[in-house]
């Protein structure tokens, strides 16, 4: 049975098989758990011990946000698993703009979910996907009655502890917790 989480820190390398289908050169299992740790908001379907379908936004936490990768296993594909995953990382409605990228036969399925066509242009570059991840810096977004909050960890140097930096989705500074 599938269930859906929001939560990156329920997922570790060994869930993330088989993803990026058709890619040149695929990203390390490292570097995409370190991207759905690092994005402003993620949404997972995860079938027993397996992540079978993810999506994620980068944002300011203001106005903007970006959808860079919505990816369902094949096997689970036509199952509604990745117009699940777009309704739960869509439900931030403070965000002025939401935008994505994508294939021009996939733009119906983003019109379903209320999305419009609007021009724009990018840089791809693969020799990127080889870079090493270094996982000191990280944020874990999760739902909890309803309200989503961002938990950035960091190293404060000069205490050498560890601080968390809790942050609302719209942005805003919501606590410190020191450590």
């Amino acid at each position: 049975m599938i269930h859906y989480t929001e939560d990156p820190g329920e997922v570790d390398e060994r869930m993330l098989d088989g993803f990026f289908v058709g890619w040149p050169r695929r990203p390390s299992k490292a570097q995409h758990l370190a991207v759905l740790r690092g994005s402003f908001r993620v949404a997972m379907a995860i079938d027993e011990r397996q992540v079978v379908g993810f999506v994620n936004m980068i944002s300011d936490g203001v106005l903007t946000a970006f959808i860079p990768w919505l990816e369902v296993l094949p096997d689970y594909q036509g199952q509604g698993i990745g117009t699940e995953l777009m309704r739960r990382v869509l439900d931030c409605q403070q965000m002025y703009s939401i935008d994505l990228v994508c294939d021009e036969p996939l733009l119906p399925f983003y019109a379903r979910l209320g999305m419009t066509p609007i021009p724009g242009a990018g840089v791809r570059r693969p020799s990127a996907l080889r870079l090493s991840v270094r996982g000191e810096h990280r944020m874990v977004v999760s739902a909890a009655a309803r309200v989503r909050v961002g938990v950035h960890e960091r190293r404060d140097q000069a205490r050498h502890g560890m601080q968390k930096i809790v942050l609302g989705c719209d942005g805003h500074l919501m606590r410190l917790q020191g450590g």
